[in-house]
């Protein structure tokens, strides 16, 4: 599971059971491993999408890390990414240039804004995004958040 390419474009399919007005109902959450996205100077970045099948464009949470990405699904206690998706959100997770599956050398924050407004732009432009962007974390996903902000990105 360790290989850049072997999760690529791997889509996962979670049912998930639901309990809404006394009827049980089973939601389905794809996931997709490892979509890489080039940046602006054609630098690669791992992205994990994770959404609900079959609903209409929704808005999309964006969270950039250093730390694995992978990882995020497990640290719930954080900010729980299925919770969300539930909650009708799709949320986008990506590691940084230069860190786990991404391409490109890290170099901290100085990528930041440029790969940041990139990943963004990429983001609001999918089938699956209405086009309303948020984010979410703290420490050097803070960063990751504040320094394309301060373009004023449109989405």
């Amino acid at each position: 599971l360790a290989g850049k390419t072997e999760f690529s474009s791997l889509k996962v399919h979670w049912k998930q059971r639901c309990l809404k007005r006394g009827r049980v109902s089973m939601t389905t959450i794809l996931i997709e491993k490892n979509i890489m996205v080039p940046m602006r100077d054609g630098v690669k970045i791992a992205t994990d999408i994770y959404r609900l099948e079959g609903v209409s464009p929704t808005p999309t949470l964006v969270v950039r890390t250093p730390y694995n990405k992978d990882q995020m699904l497990a640290h719930g206690d954080i900010f729980d990414i299925l919770r969300a998706v539930q909650a009708g959100y799709t949320v986008v997770t990506q590691d940084v240039r230069g860190r786990y599956a991404s391409e490109g050398t890290f170099n901290p924050h100085a990528q930041e804004t440029a790969d940041g407004l990139d990943a963004f732009a990429w983001a609001a432009a999918q089938p699956w995004s209405n086009g309303v962007l948020g984010t979410f974390g703290g420490s050097y996903l803070g960063g990751t958040q504040w320094l394309p902000a301060r373009a004023q990105p449109p989405a």
